[in-house]
C-alpha cells in the first residue's frame, strides 16, 4: 500500500513505528524487531505477542455499555481464575476421614461466580450426621438467601429412601455443599445421612464472598 506517513522512535531495545496508509492508520509497538501490540484506527488494540495483565484490585470497566432492567451493583470485571480444588466427603456432625479412589476437583471464577465440577468416589468413612460435600475452592456469599442448587450425573451406592432423588445445595458463608432427598411423589425432604461408601459427580455453580 502506499505509505502517507511514516515516524520511528527508538529508546534502546523499545521501539515505536507510528506508520499511516491511504487505507488505514494504526500505531504499533515493537521489542527486539517483533511487533507485540497494534491500535488500529478505529481503537482496536489489538495484542500480537504475551498478555494483559491487570494489577490486583483492578479491571475491565464496562460502564459505558447499558444495564439491563435489573438493579446493578458492580460493572467492573475484576477476576478470572481457573485450576483443581480436592473437595471431600464429610459428616454434619462429625466431619471423619475416608479412603478415596477418585477425588477431583475442577473450577472457574469469573468475577464473582465460580463453577465447580467434581468427582468423589470413597470407603471406609468414619464421619456421622448429615452427608456433604466440602472443599469448595471459595467461600459463598453470605446474601439474602443466595443459595444455590447443585446437579448431579452420578449418585452411586448411597442409601437414600425408596423413590429419593439427591439434590444439594450450598449454604451462606460457607464452603460446602448440603445433601437432601427429595421423595419423587412429593413430601418431606430429610438430608441424606453418612453413607461409609458411595460416588458422586456433580456440577455447581454459585456466587463467592
Amino acid at each position: 500500500c502506499a505509505v502517507s506517513q511514516s515516524r520511528y522512535y527508538g529508546w534502546g531495545n523499545l521501539d515505536t513505528l507510528i506508520y499511516g496508509s491511504s487505507t488505514s492508520n494504526y500505531i504499533y509497538f515493537r521489542t527486539n524487531a517483533t511487533e507485540q501490540v497494534r491500535i488500529d484506527g478505529a481503537g482496536n488494540v489489538d495484542v500480537k505477542a504475551g498478555n494483559v495483565i491487570v494489577s490486583s484490585g483492578k479491571g475491565i470497566d464496562f460502564s459505558a455499555t447499558p444495564s439491563g432492567s435489573g438493579t446493578m451493583t458492580s460493572e467492573l470485571l475484576s477476576d478470572y481464575e481457573e485450576g483443581t480444588f480436592t473437595p471431600i466427603i464429610q459428616g454434619g456432625s462429625s466431619a471423619g476421614t475416608g479412603t478415596y479412589a477418585q477425588q477431583i476437583g475442577y473450577y472457574t471464577k469469573v468475577g464473582r461466580l465460580v463453577t465447580v465440577q467434581l468427582y468423589l468416589v470413597w470407603s471406609a468413612h468414619t464421619g456421622t450426621g448429615a452427608m456433604r460435600i466440602g472443599g469448595l475452592p471459595f467461600i459463598t456469599a453470605n446474601l439474602t438467601s443466595a443459595y444455590s442448587s447443585a446437579t448431579f450425573g452420578l449418585v452411586d451406592n448411597i442409601a437414600l429412601n425408596a423413590g429419593a432423588i439427591m439434590t444439594g445445595f450450598t449454604e451462606l458463608n460457607s464452603n460446602y455443599i448440603n445433601l437432601y432427598q427429595y421423595p419423587s411423589g412429593g413430601g418431606a425432604s430429610p438430608a441424606v445421612s453418612m453413607d461409609t461408601a458411595g460416588g458422586l459427580l456433580c456440577n455447581l455453580s454459585y456466587i463467592a464472598a
